[in-house]
């Protein structure tokens, strides 16, 4: 019997990019014509994690923790 096995790789690649994409197309510019690096960098980061926990389960504390202490 063969079982089926996800590509974790694949998976947070996919996720990785789509958060990117959604971060440059929609966020990055939705509030200022010329934002700051940090102000891009803030939400490709905050993009990109918003689609890795569409896929990925985390431990709700430590989700919280590790997001809040990044700042």
């Amino acid at each position: 019997m063969s079982s089926m096995k996800p590509d974790t790789y694949k998976i947070l690649s996919r996720a990785v990019e789509e958060g990117a994409a959604y971060a440059w197309n929609c966020r990055i510019f939705k509030y200022q014509d010329n934002p700051s690096d940090e102000s891009a960098i803030n939400a490709i980061h905050d993009a990109i994690m918003m689609e890795i926990c569409e896929v990925f389960n985390f431990d709700e504390n430590e989700t919280i923790t590790n997001f809040d202490s990044r700042r």
